[in-house]
């Protein structure tokens, strides 16, 4: 159960941090002896040190502002590098690293915001200039905004900032020249200066700026900034139309000086009193263009640089002084990612930092015979940008995964995310046909604790037969051969077991066949094999075994029970009793933390129970009668955190869970759970584990798991009293048991049977996102899934000059190509401009199975699968739009739709448009798209026409928007996003066949996604990085507030959403609480119906799950005194950052709370934690106190954790949802 929203309550929480590398720079910082890589990933600074093994990450710290600059810079007399950053809304500070703490310390921080001026559009720039006395920063057109460093032995202080004026309004890029190369113009300059030269603030900085004229010619030219006058003087030299595709300067440092010019075609060599130009080699990769379009720069060293352009081709450029000239190179060296920044580690290692594909760690190898070579070290996952995702069951598992088009041109891939326990497989082989695995252990002197075992072999049952593989070392596992081992015969069980006497495994071990029990000798395996042997006509079909005490329980068929007992080297019949039915499933494991088993559990066919005996005298104590008409097929008792459950799982992939209670020497089950696991049938084993399932235990001791074998691989856990349920990263387990084998080197082995395959790996220590990377080699714009050919139809386009790497799945396919006997058009020269292709890829291996190639200068824009009314069959439409180069907006684009027969692409039907068709979504079976202003309701006509072809019929529109960017639909509601009038809501009017909009938010808002929470509730993302909740006013009394949308909420949440879709990363499973009957709890944590995952350009993945106004009131005293306790890095504000900010107003954080604060308890140390406890004591206090004059403030207040374990109870629990 789950309330109904009233109000836009929501919980909102990134489970994929940004992943986008925006800056990147080398420092001493973390210490004088340590080189460090500072990364900045949008919100987020990651501080790594470059070691022998490559990069070690010291910490990664969330800001509170979006990093549009960073530079570093040293003061006078220190031997550490301070860290400079500017964030989005204008503010910046200064960074140091407090080495007595391990933490980042705030040096300075400020404003840079000016009320008057235009903010630049084309890209902030800031430099530092090299003797660290200067900051310039370009914010504003037409301003240089200048910060003094006070910088001396005794002092490194920044100075109030002040701006300089400047002609040139269009700049490209800045940089501080050497004093080497502006010496005799500063001289001559400062003599003119009305400041005493004894003043440091006399000292006359040089700058050059790369500017375009409003003809788009590009120029170069020098000032000298007098930081005493707060004035610019004329710089040493200028140059007039440099290149025309100019955009970047380099500095070269002293002895040399001067600058580097970098264009398209040219690279350029400027001094002041010497010029020189060189072509950038042709010697590229194949197929790639000749334009260099520079992304990024670092600097090896005085007179080498290394130069990374838009399709990833990596350059090194060398400058060599002569007598009365210099020498200038530039020369092509490999391709890497397509590069946002660059950071050469020292040695040959360069880190290239990526916003469109994953970062990378290379190495520069000379070849023989001269040149280079760049060869990847290490990659680095980035999801963004997300231009568009879906979520999906693509396994079929029952839980979400999140498909996205990532990344930008050549580098454009598929990523499939996933949340889970992951097994890291350590080695595996082919291995078909095996019935059951067990693994048996023996005394090992690798082992320092006493009696510790180690796991050698793993014993396999075949229909006829057993075998053994032997773990011979580190790498090789072979068949072998047990002394008196039935390996004629299957086996049922097979385990190491103690006696009643003594609890030590590492003297026999037990193997069960259909024949009986076979007790096996360890330390001596040429003694006589003790065996108990079923009564004659009987024969063993299943069996378990408590292994620490000796005790097996074997069921034979027509309902023959037998217990068993392992006494002093036999095996004893204690107890055999006949049951009514077939057995179906048994255990014998004990219920509590004892040894010993009191309580023995068998599942019975015909009557479909289970039936809970005590031992030895088998006598039934309890009687269940499952609430199904399957089949058991698996039962285990287990033990979680002093609480005793009984599992069973069902035939049909249902799992019961049932709390076990002790009453007057008997036990008392009542039904916990009910859930849906998989399709297949269940099976349950134990497992011990430290950290499996995400949660450490508090002792650091192993803790019993459980793991449920079927078509849905899960892992059962207990948290906080809580059962926990995770999915594991496996498609399907058949077999599952634990090798903790000393030559597998790690703790919490499993070895598993999958799909016909034999596994051994590491389960993770917690549960988390799971990244498969298919490559594309081509920009992916939209996709959606086909669900009858269960198949994912695409959007894609190539740009002129990329071809796709190697390692892309378009390089080698025969798909890939366009389908010329149902394409518009040919194939000559499809590389020589941008081309846009509708493609069909297969769910399973993400093969390219057809292609259709759009007509010249069409661009594909939205796709969507649907079903007609009328119609079973499903179709793919897309829309598409012409783009010539002389209209502003597109005047023509095409419906198309789609139906895929064979793998293959078939058009059906199109419809010309008067404009682009931004956005399309399905509607009460007819197709309503967004067509530049328009929004446009299609309805089917299936072969109506003479000839008996399907047709899209136009029935209407409604005409009210700038640019229809977003549509989404609810019954007969729609919700249209618009690029400037916010959002809207439509009505459908079947009778009179009219969209009629009812109301609107009066707010100019760019929309970039939108959708229902609710039925009268909305969320929108807009481009200045904000969410909002809109909701109608159904209850105003005044008809023109009812046309007026109210915004309920508002959040900066700083991240660039592309879109919102209903669904989850966790496991949704059909459950039956126990207090089904039970008032619903206001303050639980639950997975909202209505939660909406959302994707970023920067890689950034999230989850907004709507709550309770009563949980809300709860989580925003939690987030208020994290807020005071955590503080800001930089002296940034939490309330600041998130307020809803734009260029136009600034507004409170309204109804929304930010789950990344709040979560970010668990990594507080035992001290802040309190600290965090303490605020919220006071907070039940102040409210207890007012809770006279309103009662809600008791009710929240009866909610709020008053205890560390309380909160971090609660505080997990959040994480749950994501």
């Amino acid at each position: 159960i789950f309330f109904r929203v009233t109000m836009a309550y929501n919980y909102v929480v990134t489970a994929q941090k940004p992943t986008a590398v925006t800056h990147c720079l080398t420092a001493n910082f973390t210490s004088p002896q340590h080189l460090n890589l500072i990364v900045s990933k949008c919100t987020r600074i990651n501080i790594h040190t470059i070691t022998a093994e490559g990069l070690q990450l010291v910490v990664d710290v969330p800001l509170y502002g979006r990093i549009i600059i960073m530079q570093t810079y040293r003061p006078v007399g220190e031997q550490q590098d301070l860290l400079f950053l500017v964030f989005e809304r204008y503010t910046f500070c200064v960074l140091e690293w407090a080495t007595d703490t391990g933490e980042l310390r705030t040096r300075a921080n400020g404003e840079l915001s000016d009320k008057i001026g235009r903010k630049v559009e084309g890209g902030n720039i800031g430099v530092i200039s090299d003797g660290g006395s200067m900051i310039a920063l370009h914010l504003y057109e037409g301003l240089i905004k200048v910060i003094p460093i006070a910088n001396s032995a005794r002092t490194c202080e920044l100075k109030d900032p002040f701006n300089l004026r400047i002609e040139e309004l269009r700049l490209i890029d800045m940089c501080f020249l050497s004093p080497s190369s502006s010496s005799s113009a500063a001289a001559s300059t400062s003599l003119s200066s009305s400041s005493s030269s004894s003043d440091p603030w006399t000292t006359n900085n040089t700058i050059a700026i790369l500017f375009s004229d409003t003809k788009h010619n590009r120029h170069v030219k020098t000032y000298n900034i007098m930081v005493g006058d707060k004035d610019l003087a004329d710089g040493p030299f200028s140059q007039h139309n440099v290149e025309a595709t100019a955009s970047l300067l380099i500095p070269v440092m002293a002895p040399l000086g001067g600058l580097l010019i970098l264009g398209e075609e040219l690279l350029t060599y400027h001094s002041g009193n010497y010029t020189k130009s060189v072509p950038i080699c042709s010697r590229t990769a194949a197929g790639s263009s000749a334009a260099v379009l520079t992304a990024s720069w670092c600097r090896i060293d005085n007179q080498r640089f290394l130069i990374g352009d838009h399709t990833g081709r990596l350059f090194i450029t060398l400058i060599l002084p002569t007598e009365d000239a210099v020498e200038l190179h530039i020369d092509y060296i490999g391709e890497t990612s397509i590069p946002s920044c660059l950071a050469f580690l020292g040695g040959s290692m360069v880190f290239v930092g990526a916003a469109f594909t994953d970062s990378q760690l290379v190495r520069l190898n000379s070849q023989p015979g001269g040149g280079t070579a760049v060869d990847v070290l290490e990659s680095y996952t980035n999801l963004g940008p997300i231009t568009d995702f879906t979520v999906m069951d693509l396994d079929r598992q029952g839980q979400g995964q999140v498909v996205t088009c990532s990344g930008a041109f050549r580098d454009g891939s598929i990523r499939i995310i996933r949340n889970g326990i992951g097994i890291n497989e350590l080695a595996s082989m082919e291995l078909t046909g095996v019935k059951g695995m067990w693994s048996l252990m023996e005394p090992s002197d690798k082992m320092d604790e006493e009696d510790r075992l180690d796991a050698r072999y793993l014993v396999l049952s075949f229909i006829n037969e057993t075998k053994v593989l032997s773990m011979v070392d580190e790498e090789s596992i072979e068949e072998a051969e047990l002394p008196g081992l039935a390996a004629e015969l299957p086996t049922l069980l097979c385990t190491n077991v103690g006696s009643t006497e003594n609890g030590s495994l590492a003297a026999h071990y037990i193997q069960v066949t259909p024949r009986g029990a076979r007790l096996i000798s360890i330390t001596s395996p040429t003694a006589p094999v003790e065996e108990w042997v079923a009564p004659e006509g009987c024969t063993i079909n299943m069996a378990s075994c408590n292994a620490p005490a000796g005790q097996l329980l074997l069921a034979g068929t027509s309902g023959a029970l037998f217990y068993l007992h392992v006494t002093a080297g036999k095996v004893v019949l204690q107890k055999q009793i006949k049951l009514p039915h077939e057995i179906a499933c048994v255990d014998i494991h004990p219920l509590d933390s004892e040894r010993h088993a009191s309580y023995c559990v068998v599942g019975l066919w015909v009557d479909v129970c289970l039936h809970v005996l005590s031992l030895p005298n088998l006598d039934s104590v309890c009687q269940q009668t499952l609430s199904t008409d399957v089949l058991p097929r698996s039962v285990l008792f287990c033990h979680f955190e002093g609480s005793s459950y009984l599992m069973c799982g069902l035939g049909d992939g249902n799992l019961l869970v049932y709390g076990v209670e002790p009453e007057d020497m008997a036990v008392k089950l009542h039904l916990e759970k009910r859930l849906t696991i998989g399709s297949q049938p269940t099976t349950l084993s134990l497992f011990t584990s430290v950290t499996a399932g995400g949660m450490r235990s508090a002792s650091g001791q192993p803790q019993q798991h459980v793991f449920v074998s079927n078509d849905r691989p899960t892992v059962i856990y207990a948290s906080n009293k809580k059962l926990m349920f995770s999915n594991v990263n496996l498609k399907e387990v058949q077999f599952v048991c634990q090798f903790n084998s000393s030559y597998m080197q790690h703790d919490s082995c499993l070895a598993l049977i999958c799909d016909d395959t034999l596994v051994l790996g590491t389960i993770d220590t917690i549960q988390k996102l799971h990244i498969r990377t298919i490559p594309f080699g081509e920009q992916l714009r939209r996709i959606t899934f086909h669900a009858p050919s269960q198949n994912f139809a695409i959007l894609s386009c190539r740009s002129p000059g990329y071809t796709p790497p190697s390692s892309a799945i378009l390089s080698h396919q025969a798909g890939a190509q366009p389908d010329l006997s149902s394409s518009n058009v040919m194939m000559d020269n499809m590389y020589d401009e941008e081309v846009h292709y509708v493609r069909l890829l297969s769910n399973h291996t993400f093969e390219c199975l057809n292609t259709y190639q759009l007509d010249a200068n069409e661009h594909s824009l939205s796709i969507q699968t649907m079903t007609f009314d009328g119609d079973e069959t499903e179709y793919v439409v897309v829309g598409t739009a012409y783009v010539l180069p002389e209209e502003p907006e597109p005047s023509r684009g095409r419906l198309m739709v789609f139906e895929i027969k064979d793998n293959r692409l078939v058009l059906v039907t199109e419809k010309d448009l008067k404009g682009a068709c931004y956005c399309m979504t399905s509607f009460n079976g007819k197709l309503l798209s967004g067509c530049n202003a328009k929004i446009q309701l299609w309805k089917w006509q299936p072969g109506t026409d003479q000839e008996g072809n399907k047709t899209l019929d136009y029935e209407c529109h409604h005409h009210g928007s700038i640019l229809t960017l977003q549509l989404q639909s609810r019954g007969d509601f729609i919700i249209c996003g618009d690029l400037m009038r916010s959002v809207s809501v439509l009505l459908y009017k079947p009778d009179l066949g009219a969209l009629e909009q009812i109301a609107s938010d009066f707010n100019p808002n760019w929309i970039t996604a939108l959708d229902f929470v609710g039925d009268d509730v909305y969320i929108g993302a807009e481009n200045a990085y904000n969410l909002l909740s809109l909701g109608q006013n159904i209850d105003a009394a005044n008809e023109d507030e009812q046309k007026m949308l109210s915004t309920m909420g508002q959040f900066h949440l700083g991240e660039f959403v592309n879109k919102f879709q209903k669904g989850s990363l966790v496991m949704r499973m059909a459950e039956q609480d126990k207090d089904k009957d039970a008032p619903p709890n206001p303050y639980a944590v639950k997975l909202s119906p209505h939660s909406l995952v959302y994707g970023t350009i920067s890689g950034a993945i999230g989850i907004i799950n709507p709550i309770t106004e009563q949980l809300y009131n709860v989580l925003l005293a939690i987030q208020t005194a994290m807020s005071k306790v955590i503080q800001g890095v930089g002296g940034l504000q939490f309330d600041t950052w998130r307020s809803f900010h734009n260029d136009r107003k600034t507004l409170a954080v309204r109804n929304f709370l930010d789950g990344d604060l709040i979560e970010s308890f668990l990594d507080l140390p035992r001290l802040k934690m309190e600290e965090v406890v303490a605020y919220l004591k006071q907070d039940v206090t102040d409210s207890s106190e007012a809770s006279v004059a309103n009662s809600a403030n008791a009710g929240m207040s009866s909610g709020i954790p008053q205890t560390v374990e309380d909160l971090i109870k609660k505080v997990e629990e959040l994480t749950m949802l994501h």
